[in-house]
């Protein structure tokens, strides 16, 4: 694992360390000969005390090249690290520092990661491979924040029910050498691949004895990297042989099949922002007893839909759509169908760190610094992130949902998989909010407006409040112009090339408008229209709801780079929409209005011999 043990290495050097200098610690670098080594240079090319062995080893195990590794070091307190493919959080050394002290029987674990978005050995099923996850570490562009390895990983299976639980092993743990000594250290009669369980066995009689302080660092990581192991990388088959012989061999050693121990940590250290949503899992983990089969099927299910929210300087307005996305608002849909993928630009104004770790379990938080002004970046991110083969657009996290969005959208899927689903857009409010000059007078009133109909207990109310937006202003029936809360396939996105990175313009420009009649364009799509849901625009002063001399120079410049994409000039999608859900009573005003101007428009083009539904005949066309 050449390439994996370099970035590890590169995790735990002087220039990606927090906190420390070369004094305070040493990496021992213990090599097994293969037919591909990562070499000295390589391995001491970091700045840091780095000092590397290669060993001719006849047994599989990497049991005696760890044993070798604690004879070689100089410290009284060890980290071993069994697996090089590892790489570290950037505190993983202070805090290990800082938390082991000099009690001999104090006995610090950092919690382990798979990179990717499952389990490594699920994921390879799924076509996971070496270059999938190299596309991930670029896109947090690691190294620079090495605690964004926390956005693109979840828990190993080794701590899977988080660090508020008993765990099976710890795969970075940290002990005196007197400790070691005492225990016996890992036992070198473990030779199958792999070390077989040497490693759970040294966790298990570390935390049984007598008198030991178990720490857990709830805010550092140890996250692994896919290549091609005894656990993550062989066919089903052959690693369930592989394992059985693991099981095997510790009970012939110790007498009975391995049973992890019961010892919980205690946490210690701080918690980055992106680590916040694993330490609320494992809080909502505490709550659930369930067989480990139940877990590692809830854990490694995929979901079917996918829903992306970026936000930017919202905060308050954010907390609102994330609540109207949550499975206790949402109805007639499960939490493990879904997934929310939360992007947050970094402003002066971002969700606190207890409205994160109050985010169910079904959604991810990312916090993204972006030097430019547009969501642009932020919705591709969101795009790699996703794990459902359908998926929805809330490119303004300013947009609350009704709760009956979800599932209606999953619904036009299920029936047709080239399904593309608008949900008309409102704002709250009588008038749509560019018209809005005081900003403060405004937010008040929205809020006041909120708390009279309840809208968390009765989100249909939300149209009771509410006006059409301007994108669709003459009513569903009529030519959309955008839609701010789209769902369509995987596939179909990728088709267009997700969003395109030329709009770069405050808020994205017009990217919304081109990618709605992108996706509506395809030959293939079907426009299906959820009368009785809505997405409700909040207030928050952006791009489009500032003062009319800012406005209308911002639309301008929208128009002319939107315009120019298309041949002739853009204009709304004019593709007939097919109509699916229940209407509720709080709706139905709406439905009666888009029937009114609809048969006003159809009347109107008829008279002139003009087609109702142009780009289905341009559509067809492309066949």
């Amino acid at each position: 694992m050449p390439d994996q043990a370099e970035r590890t290495l590169h995790s735990l050097s002087l220039s990606y360390q927090q906190n420390v200098d070369a004094a305070d610690y040493e990496v021992i670098v213990v090599e097994h000969a293969s037919n591909r080594n990562l070499g000295e240079q390589r391995a001491t090319r970091f700045p840091g005390n780095f000092r590397y062995f290669l060993r001719d080893e006849s047994l599989p195990s990497p049991v005696p090249g760890v044993r070798f590794g604690v004879e070689e070091a100089e410290s009284d307190l060890l980290a071993i690290m069994v697996d090089g493919a590892r790489m570290a959080s950037p505190g993983l050394i202070a805090q290990i520092l800082s938390a082991a002290g000099k009690d001999p029987l104090t006995v610090v674990t950092v919690p382990g990661y798979h990179i990717g978005h499952m389990l490594q050995q699920e994921a390879v099923k799924h076509g996971y491979t070496v270059a999938e996850e190299e596309k991930l570490l670029r896109q947090i562009k690691w190294p620079e924040d090495g605690y964004r390895l926390f956005d693109i990983s979840v828990f190993s299976g080794s701590c899977k029910a988080g660090f508020l639980r008993p765990n099976a092993e710890s795969n970075c743990l940290c002990l005196h050498r007197d400790l070691w000594d005492e225990t016996g250290g890992m036992d070198p009669r473990f030779t199958e691949t792999g070390g077989g369980q040497a490693n759970p066995d040294l966790y298990k009689r570390v935390c049984e004895h007598p008198g030991i302080r178990l720490l857990v660092l709830p805010g550092e990581g140890t996250f692994h990297q896919f290549h091609g192991g005894v656990t993550t990388g062989r066919p089903p088959v052959e690693r369930e042989m592989h394992m059985q012989n693991h099981f095997e061999q510790y009970k012939q050693l110790r007498g009975e099949y391995y049973r992890q121990p019961q010892t919980v940590a205690e946490l210690y250290g701080h918690v980055p922002q992106p680590a916040l949503k694993f330490l609320h899992q494992s809080i909502l983990n505490t709550g659930f007893k369930e067989s480990t089969a139940t877990s590692m099927q809830r854990q490694n299910a995929l979901p079917q839909l996918s829903v992306i929210v970026i936000g930017y300087r919202m905060a308050q307005q954010l907390v609102n759509t994330l609540r109207s996305l949550s499975p206790d608002y949402q109805q007639d849909i499960a939490a493990r169908d879904y997934e929310v993928i939360v992007v947050e630009n970094a402003s002066e104004e971002v969700l606190d760190a207890a409205s994160v770790a109050a985010l169910p379990a079904n959604f991810s938080y990312h916090l993204r610094q972006e030097s430019g002004k547009s969501p642009v970046p932020a919705i591709n991110y969101a795009f790699d992130l996703c794990r459902g083969d359908f998926i929805g657009l809330i490119m303004d996290g300013a947009r609350m949902v009704t709760p009956g969005t979800l599932a209606t959208a999953l619904q036009a899927w299920t029936l047709d998989q080239q399904a593309l689903v608008a949900v008309p857009g409102y704002h709250l409010g009588t008038a749509e909010q560019h018209e809005i000059e005081i900003a403060g007078e405004a937010l008040a009133a929205e809020r006041q407006m909120l708390a009279s109909i309840d809208w968390v207990n009765n989100g249909y109310d939300l149209f009771t409040i509410s006006t059409f937006s301007g994108a669709n202003r003459h009513g569903y029936l009529h030519p959309i112009m955008e839609c701010n809360c789209v769902f369509a396939s995987a596939q179909n996105f990728k088709r267009i090339g997700y969003a395109n990175p030329d709009f770069t313009m405050p808020g994205g420009g017009s990217i919304n408008l081109h990618m709605y009649r992108s996706l509506g364009m395809l030959p293939e799509t079907k426009v299906y229209v959820l009368p009785g849901e809505g997405s409700f625009h909040q207030y928050h002063g952006g791009v489009t709801t500032s003062t009319y001399a800012e406005r209308e120079a911002e639309i301008h410049r929208h128009r002319v780079q939107l315009h120019s994409y298309w041949p002739g000039g853009f204009h709304s999608l004019r593709r007939e929409p097919t109509l699916l859900g229940k209407v509720p009573t709080q709706a139905q005003p709406f439905l009666r209005e888009s029937l009114t101007r609809s048969a006003n428009r159809t009347r109107k083009l008829t008279e002139q011999g003009l087609p109702l539904w142009v780009d289905d005949i341009a559509a067809a066309s492309q066949d």
